[in-house]
């Protein structure tokens, strides 16, 4: 994904691998989207998620969650409560995720 919007020159993307890697990263420039996956090394998604709305700086950060774990509908639900979308890896076009982000981020 970093590449897809890299490619597109538009996006000015910072990764990072963990948690406690994007928390560092916030506290420092708090992005315009957040693009997150469920799986993490130090904590889930989901606790990452809870986080990132309790903190004043990131409440109204918009997020898209994507993953490849099976999302059940009760989790599909309380992931859409608090994210602006979720996604699945196993069915995603990156065009209509490309697209999608184009209709969250201002120009």
């Amino acid at each position: 994904l970093h590449r897809l919007f890299e490619a597109n020159q538009r996006f000015e993307v910072a990764e990072a691998h963990s948690a406690t890697e994007a928390l560092a990263t916030i506290k420092h420039t708090v992005p315009d989207l957040i693009i997150l996956d469920l799986i993490l090394p130090d904590i889930t998604g989901e606790q990452l998620l809870t986080v990132l709305r309790e903190r004043q700086a990131t409440h109204n950060v918009p997020v898209i969650v994507i993953s490849a774990r099976d999302i059940d509908p009760t989790l599909r639900a309380q992931l859409a409560a608090q994210a602006d979308s979720v996604w699945s890896k196993a069915s995603l076009d990156r065009s209509s995720l490309l697209a999608h982000v184009e209709t969250i981020l201002p120009e």
